[in-house]
């Protein structure tokens, strides 16, 4: 009989600090599909997403050169979006503040994961975890937008002056209890 090593990489947490705006790169396969997708919707706007997020309009230029570099497809059509913005109102929730922690992940010798956290008045999830590079992307490319729970898929985010949702960010899960030691989280 065959055996397999399916061992996983063992996951460390930096410590957890209190959150300030950084700005931060996207990557490819962050968490997603290894696939960078375009769609358009009925209006004609352009979105793009990795199976991670979903942004309306164009994938940064640095994001598609990163995929074409990794051998990794670039531009690849969506007949629909996972979750459209019109499907997401339904299960928008509360408006949430900046976030208010942020800690790394790293994964055996992979690069680390930024995560930012979102608290919450909800007492069942107290926290929203969220990839920090697309929460840097969004407040970069929207400068005025705000951050609204969204079920327990994660966070959309809102153009603050029209209110239309021009991002939907998967949340990821939370670390065991108690395993933020000590160092930085940057």
């Amino acid at each position: 009989m065959l055996t397999t090593n399916h061992k996983q990489p063992q996951f460390t947490y930096s410590a957890r600090l209190p959150w300030r705006r950084r700005l931060r790169a996207l990557a490819p396969s962050v968490g997603g599909t290894g696939i960078l997708y375009t769609y358009r919707d009925s209006g004609g706007a352009a979105w793009w997403s990795d199976g991670t997020a979903i942004f309306r309009g164009a994938a940064p230029d640095y994001l598609r050169r990163a995929y074409l570099h990794a051998g990794l497809p670039v531009d690849t059509p969506l007949a629909s979006l996972p979750l459209s913005p019109i499907e997401a109102l339904a299960l928008l929730g509360p408006r949430l503040d900046e976030p208010v922690a942020c800690y790394r992940i790293t994964a055996g010798s992979l690069d680390s994961i930024p995560v930012d956290v979102f608290a919450t008045d909800d007492p069942v999830c107290r926290e929203i975890h969220i990839d920090a590079r697309y929460v840097s992307h969004a407040t970069s490319q929207f400068p005025d937008c705000s951050f609204w729970r969204l079920d327990d898929i994660g966070i959309a985010v809102r153009d603050r002056h029209g209110f239309q949702i021009v991002g939907l960010i998967q949340r990821r899960p939370p670390p065991p209890e108690d395993v933020h030691r000590g160092g930085t989280a940057l």
